[in-house]
């Protein structure tokens, strides 16, 4: 589907000194006028609001210097995924900066669970502890904070999560301090900071609070909150953007021993870290640590000052990655032979049940069957004290909303539009199911999988200028995805398959034929004989899967991302294929 849009593009590229490509992106966006174009494509950190506008700051930094100036032990409390790893080691290391008595708890996932709980609280108290930080929880935690209370503990919550509601009132928890944009009584510009972020902006105003220098661990913390901001997929635009784009510049060359740890161990050290090493590399390494373990492993990572430490530490991370990996496609696989045996893919809405999956991976395969079946999917797994389950959504389908419909059958269930967490007992599944079906409305096209390009080019506007030009769009992810292409009737000069590789390779020449552009095409060489079985005789078919001939007069309909390629030191300009089609044979 063509993105629309009613801008002037050539007007705004030559008030930007752009291309009209790139402010066409711009415009697909939302991105109108000149400011906002402006501080899309050079975001800088001050363009950032002042964090005391959110309700709450002032008041959490005077208590904080209060317990840091008397010698109280305070705790940081966080969660198991990425983002509540990088708030912990922002505020550990920004609390002991400015000269706290701090330390730190990680719920374990299975043991105990999200968010707060009384036996954690209860350990703390134990320990001496008399003030509560929380971050990535506590906005629902009312009866654990009502119980901190009551141990003479307080609690100050900063979570960027939305606060429960009964009969349309807000029900906030009982801390002593509340930081969290979604809560309507704050007038903070921007709502979607993830809690990495606001972790960030509360240390740089817990600095400024404390009359101590910022900019000496500036880099140091910024580089988690982009990491966090990335894996959290959260909004990539207005603050997370900028928090993004800067803090992923800062990561290659971090002062974090246990961060340079892990891009060495990862083997990306030399590179410049982009959304995609902190999403699909770094990510999955820190969030190994809580699915598997414990995610303490990282944090103590992230926080030591030993170089052995750290590179045994980060060795650990990623086997455990690993061994995560392994589980994922087995567990993938066996709840795909349950769907195919048990006729599940004919469902509207794939539940299903396997207490043999780990429950720390059930969102993961939920989200690859979901893009393999193309339905909302809901994998199900044994849990400790009852099932376990996590939902992944299509567009069109707010399955938070349709768990809500059918809240009786759970013990426990949260999230948003495209992915929720539950947990019920066995017996109520085969209802949810059943009941989930019945309520499924889409019908028609809302049931077939969308793609949205930003227009149609021609071969010749493809350019390494162009590349370099797009890469300025960069981080990409939620609400900025890298912007997808369109060209139709496209002559082939060269059509490679590397079938060790499951890969298409496809030469064009523009108009002109001074020089070549190379597309390439991972994981769609069945689609590709297919298409040649169906539009040409079998033996040409055969012989270009072979290698035998590379050249055929079919056109081809292309999808793509245009990108740079660099391969043993050359730099050259490439068409990510996205999806293609045979569009018609040529006219003699």
């Amino acid at each position: 589907m063509l993105k629309q849009t009613k801008v002037d593009v050539s007007k705004m590229a030559k008030r930007l000194g752009v291309g009209e490509i790139i402010c066409r992106v711009l415009a697909n966006r939302g991105i109108n006028t000149y400011n906002d174009a402006v501080r899309f494509l050079n975001p800088k950190l001050n363009f950032l609001h002042d964090t005391t506008l959110m309700k709450d700051v002032s008041k959490s930094l005077e208590i904080l210097a209060k317990a840091i100036a008397n010698g109280d032990k305070i705790a940081v409390y966080g969660d198991y995924d990425v983002d509540g790893v990088a708030s912990v080691t922002i505020l550990i290391k920004s609390l002991k900066a400015c000269g706290a008595n701090v330390v730190y708890y990680m719920p374990h996932r299975q043991a105990e669970g999200y968010g707060l709980n009384k036996s954690a609280i209860e350990t703390l108290k134990d320990q001496g502890v008399g003030l509560v930080l929380t971050c990535d929880n506590g906005i629902s935690a009312l009866q654990e904070i009502a119980h901190a209370n009551g141990l003479d503990m307080e609690v100050i919550v900063l979570d960027h999560h939305e606060p429960g509601t009964e009969d349309c009132e807000e029900l906030l928890p009982p801390a002593v301090a509340i930081v969290d944009p979604k809560q309507r009584g704050c007038e903070y510009p921007f709502k979607e900071l993830c809690a990495a972020g606001i972790s960030y902006k509360f240390a740089e105003a817990l600095f400024k609070f404390m009359d101590k220098p910022f900019t000496a661990m500036r880099d140091e913390l910024l580089a988690f909150a982009a990491i966090a901001t990335i894996c959290d997929i959260v909004e990539l635009k207005c603050e997370n953007r900028i928090i993004a784009k800067n803090g992923l510049s800062r990561v290659a060359g971090t002062s974090n021993l246990g961060l340079k740890a892990l891009l060495e161990a990862s083997n990306i050290a030399d590179k410049q870290i982009t959304a995609y090493h902190a999403g699909f590399i770094l990510g999955p390494c820190i969030n190994a640590c809580g699915r598997l373990e414990s995610s303490d492993t990282a944090v103590r990572l992230f926080l030591t000052e030993d170089e052995k430490e750290a590179q045994k530490l980060a060795d650990e991370m990623i086997l455990l990655n690993a061994t995560r990996k392994g589980m994922t496609e087995a567990g993938t696989e066996q709840i795909v032979e349950i769907i195919e045996e048990k006729a599940y893919k004919e469902d509207k809405v794939i539940v299903v049940y396997d207490d043999g999956v780990h429950e720390s991976i059930a969102g993961i395969i939920a989200g690859r069957v979901k893009d393999a079946y193309y339905k909302p999917t809901i994998v199900i797994t044994g849990g400790e004290q009852c099932a376990k389950g996590s939902a992944r959504s299509i567009d069109g389908y707010n399955v938070f909303e349709a768990l809500n419909a059918n809240k009786h059958l759970f013990e426990r269930f949260g999230g948003h539009a495209m992915a929720a967490g539950l947990s019920i007992n066995r017996e109520n599944v085969d209802e949810l199911r059943s009941r989930l079906n019945a309520g499924f409305d889409l019908t028609g096209d809302e049931l077939l999988p969308k793609v949205y390009y930003e227009g149609q080019l021609e071969i010749g506007d493809i350019t390494y200028d162009l590349a370099k030009e797009l890469m300025l769009l960069q981080p990409f992810g939620k609400d900025n995805r890298a912007p997808i292409f369109c060209s139709r009737n496209q002559s082939v000069q060269e059509l490679r398959v590397i079938e060790g590789k499951n890969t298409v390779i496809m030469t064009f020449i523009p108009e002109g034929g001074y020089r070549k552009v190379k597309a390439v095409s991972f994981g769609a060489i069945a689609e590709l004989r297919e298409m040649l079985h169906e539009n040409l005789p079998e033996d040409e078919a055969a012989a270009i899967m072979a290698g035998e001939v590379r050249r055929t007069d079919l056109l081809f309909d292309l999808l793509y991302e245009v990108e740079i390629d660099e391969y043993n030191g050359n730099v050259s300009v490439q068409m990510r294929i996205k999806d293609f089609m045979v569009s018609a044979p040529l006219i003699p």
